[in-house]
């Protein structure tokens, strides 16, 4: 999409209360009641050479004269930003005669500085940059750090707008460090975190330039900068249309021409409406495109910026292709070119229409030439309508190489998001697949290793136990009693305590999940023996692996067995190691 882009100074335009295209009578009695008096002090000082500045140094200026230079040059400001260039350049350069005449070299500099900006906004860029360098001279010069910083980004807008983008970067950020650094003008940084926005997204480096404008929006908000608000929210419409996202980018453009309407900015409504009618027509809604294109049109007449024409008739031409409209799209992209190319004058234009004119109209007073004339204009007609048709058939073929192009980098660069998105789903599943086997494996280990720790824990109460019946059966004095106590109590503690109990059945889950969940599903009635028994079984253990864990003799293993499957309506030759297993 051919977007138009709305760069950005740091002149403080006050905004009023106009909202049309229209001048109205209070800014009229403004405008000619200092019209009247610069024109008056412009011949006092011609008149009197006592004003001279060769009599005046920079600090001792009149207090009279310099506060009316000041005046004039907001009123410039004024009268550009309502998008009245004309007036608003009479202004300048009396304020710039008046500002040489009586050495007021910070007047001076800002009338050239406006000046600049008129050049800017009608198109005529070389002349705006050699009046952005003569301003920054003289600022440069008498250390005006505000007047820099501006100049740093004007002379930074012109560049980008002839595509010199590595420069236009270095400018605006030299402007935003002197604009944080020395002034601490949230203004002026507002200001330029928005322009290098808009160079970001001329290198397409579109994270940069939306993260850059949106901090510019919001200092805006903060100080309740409307103008600079609504730029921002232009700016962050032509990026998402850039992107691909058309939703955003009408909803943000729509923002940004609602708040220009409020102050009556015309120069971004123009590009709010060209970006519009841009936006609609990819979206296939020509009545809409038309629409904004036309109000684009309608509002430029009043402040004649050669660019919005420019980007108005590509825009005119896009539609009337999309349309099918193939003659009126090429006679809106000659018009495109007659604005485009700077190199052919005005005046070139107007001597080969004349020639144009007297080589079709002097000589028809001969019947037999006019004849000749009208068969002439016939084929010349038929050539154009071929021409036209060849032309529209090259742009179409054109435009769906391109879009073809895009469209097979976009699947391309799907296709390798898509794989790199599957080969990282692959490695984390293999990754977690290794780690859950470990897990599995660790609890393996420590169930086993805790078993074979409760086994000879069992084999040493064994011990225990025949070294009590062995001391008992002794009749020696020369018996310990106290030995005996002992081991008689070591004997009658709990083999499986709750404690040994819990540490198990934890380990045993991490084996086995969902164990515990399913016997209790299948077997609701099981006693705690019982369920220690299943467990048990599940591990492969035999009868007196079984009765040493539990701390229980064999018979007991044997009678809870028994029991169980009872319970369970088995016989006596079905095993209970296939029902363990079955769980």
């Amino acid at each position: 999409m051919k977007a138009t882009l709305v760069f950005i100074t740091t002149k403080p335009a006050k905004k009023g209360d106009i909202k049309d295209c229209i001048m109205s009578d209070y800014h009229k009695k403004i405008y000619f009641s200092f019209m009247k008096r610069a024109i008056i002090i412009f011949l006092l000082l011609l008149l009197v050479p006592n004003l001279r500045a060769q009599h005046i140094n920079d600090n001792s200026y009149n207090i009279i004269d310099t506060p009316h230079i000041n005046s004039l040059n907001r009123l410039v400001r004024d009268l550009s930003a309502k998008g009245f260039n004309k007036k608003a350049d009479s202004v300048a350069r009396i304020a710039l005669s008046m500002a040489q005449t009586i050495g007021y070299e910070k007047g001076e500099a800002t009338a050239l500085g406006n000046m600049g900006y008129i050049y800017h906004d009608i198109g005529e860029y070389p002349q705006a940059l050699t009046k952005f360098f003569e301003s920054m001279k003289i600022n440069e010069k008498i250390g005006n750090k505000q007047g820099m910083a501006a100049g740093y980004c004007n002379i930074g807008i012109i560049l980008d707008a002839q595509g010199k983008f590595n420069e236009a970067l270095k400018y605006q950020k030299m402007s935003l460090a002197l604009n944080k650094e020395v002034l601490n003008d949230s203004k002026g940084i507002s200001v330029s975190y928005c322009n290098i926005g808009l160079v970001y997204e001329e290198l397409g480096n579109y994270p940069e330039a939306i993260s850059n404008i949106m901090q510019s929006i919001t200092i805006a908000q903060q100080t309740n900068d409307t103008e600079s608000v609504g730029r921002g929210y232009i700016n962050l419409g032509i990026i998402y249309a850039d992107i691909g996202n058309n939703a955003e980018a009408i909803r943000y453009q729509k923002k940004g021409l609602a708040l220009d309407k409020m102050i009556g900015y015309k120069l971004n409504m123009c590009a709010a409406y060209i970006n519009l009618g841009d936006l609609y027509t990819a979206e296939k809604k020509y009545t809409e495109a038309k629409k904004y294109l036309d109000s684009a049109l309608v509002l430029n007449k009043a402040i004649l910026d050669k660019y919005t024409y420019t980007s108005a008739y590509t825009s005119y031409a896009l539609l009337d292709s999309a349309t099918g409209n193939f003659k009126l799209a090429y006679e809106h992209y000659k018009l495109y070119l007659s604005y485009q190319d700077s190199l052919i004058s005005q005046a070139s234009l107007e001597k080969i229409t004349n020639l144009e004119l007297t080589y079709k109209y002097d000589k028809r007073d001969d019947s037999i030439k006019a004849v000749q004339e009208k068969t002439e204009i016939i084929r010349t007609a038929e050539n154009k309508r071929k021409s036209i048709l060849t032309y529209s058939i090259i742009i179409i073929l054109i435009l769906s190489i391109i879009s073809a192009i895009l469209f097979i980098n976009r699947q391309q660069l799907k296709y390798k998001k898509d794989k790199i998105i599957f080969e990282n789903n692959v490695a984390l599943l293999k990754l977690e697949s290794e780690r859950k086997e470990e897990e599995l494996l660790h609890a393996k280990k420590s169930l086993e290793d805790y078993t074979r720790t409760m086994a000879e824990k069992n084999e040493l109460m064994e011990q225990f136990k025949e070294d009590i019946e062995k001391l008992k059966s002794l009749k020696s004095k020369e018996l310990n009693e106290i030995r005996v106590d002992q081991l008689e109590y070591l004997n009658k503690a709990t083999i499986l305590t709750d404690e040994d109990w819990d540490k198990f059945k934890n380990l045993f889950e991490q084996v086995y999940k969902g164990f515990f969940i399913r016997l209790k599903e299948k077997l609701p009635d099981l006693t705690q023996a019982e369920t220690r028994l299943i467990c048990l079984t599940k591990l492969k253990l035999n009868t007196k692996q079984m009765a040493g864990i539990l701390g229980v003799s064999l018979d007991t293993i044997s009678k809870t067995r028994y029991r169980l499957k009872k319970k369970m309506g088995l016989t006596e030759e079905t095993s209970l190691d296939d029902i363990a297993e079955s769980i």
